[in-house]
């Protein structure tokens, strides 16, 4: 349970993703008090290299940089929570030390990937409470919780603001080949169909380059960006749609934040997730599957807003998971 007056100091350790991390920062600071953040790891030059000689190197790698965050952490006399996301390759031996440390520290986990793509069951029996957003894997063991992601408060003041709309689609993504070819079949149909859509796929160089230069798989240029789109732009190419299309991850079954966030704004949301069905927040007024092989999009039940409620408000997630 939640409690305002209760000060905590906390150790979070999350991706940089984007700016989710530090807007979890920031939320973590005004609800619970002191919050340390660290990342995950470090993607630097060594990294790259290191995963790029032997996948198993980063296993070391990760242990020395643990125990450069211990020697930070130890000096602290209280820490009252470990709240991690993620944690991909994170060692057992850090969190048994803070446990020794801290005796009385509350331990919390949140995965926002899928275990077939970042297997991390061995953190499991370290934490107090794990939870995941991908329903596959929540069906499938008993020590983990189900909590879908969350919405920001920028993303709350689309919904409250109501923008005109300027276009149908708005399609938003990270560059996979699966995600481009899905790409390339809706543009075509959008066409086709006289449907307006704002676009943005991001690619990182050295990945474009593997793929045209090494692999000789033609990608073509203009449907790519080197560069991410900044927070500011998203929440403006968000706040001028009508429909939100998300290509899902095959490897997860999960929500995307794309769904979430579309929730949060007000908006309606096309998926090729199927999982969406299964979602207690599921309503074809404002939420629709279709297959990427066989684009056929049918008129949404009813033409207005959806109304989620605030559960998955980024204060109200955090104190669920935490509270």
């Amino acid at each position: 349970m939640y409690n305002p007056m209760e000060k905590r100091k906390i150790i979070f350790i999350a991706p940089e993703f984007y700016d989710y991390h530090k807007i979890i920062t920031e939320k973590l600071r005004e609800l619970f008090g002191e919050t340390f953040f660290f990342p995950e790891r470090k993607t630097n030059g060594l990294y790259t290299l290191l995963n790029n000689i032997h996948p198993k190197l980063i296993n070391l790698y990760q242990k020395i940089y643990f125990f450069f965050i211990w020697q930070q952490v130890k000096k602290e006399e209280t820490i009252t929570d470990l709240f991690v996301i993620k944690g991909n390759k994170m060692p057992v031996s850090f969190i048994k030390k803070l446990k020794k440390k801290f005796p009385n520290i509350r331990t919390t986990m949140y995965q926002w990937d899928s275990m077939k793509r970042y297997p991390y069951e061995y953190l499991i029996p370290c934490f107090d409470k794990s939870y995941t957003f991908d329903y596959k894997d929540f069906e499938q063991r008993k020590d983990l919780k189900f909590l879908q992601l969350f919405y920001t408060d920028d993303i709350k003041k689309i919904r409250d603001d109501k923008v005109p709309t300027q276009y149908d689609f708005f399609l938003f993504n990270s560059f996979t080949m699966e995600r481009y070819d899905a790409i390339a079949k809706i543009l075509d149909y959008c066409k086709k169909n006289n449907l307006t859509v704002k676009q943005f796929c991001y690619i990182p160089y050295r990945t474009f380059f593997k793929y045209k230069y090494l692999l000789r798989i033609p990608l073509d240029k203009s449907l790519l960006s080197f560069s991410p789109m900044n927070r500011e732009e998203y929440i403006d190419c968000l706040s001028k749609c009508d429909i939100v299309v998300d290509i899902n991850h095959s490897a997860q079954t999960g929500l995307s934040m794309r769904v979430t966030e579309t929730y949060g704004a007000g908006k309606k949301i096309l998926t090729t997730n199927k999982s969406i069905e299964k979602d207690p927040l599921y309503n074809k007024s404002w939420a629709q599957t279709f297959d990427i092989n066989d684009i056929e999009l049918s008129p949404f039940e009813k033409q207005e807003r959806n109304s989620v409620t605030d559960e998955l408000y980024i204060d109200n997630w955090l104190k669920t998971i935490l509270g």
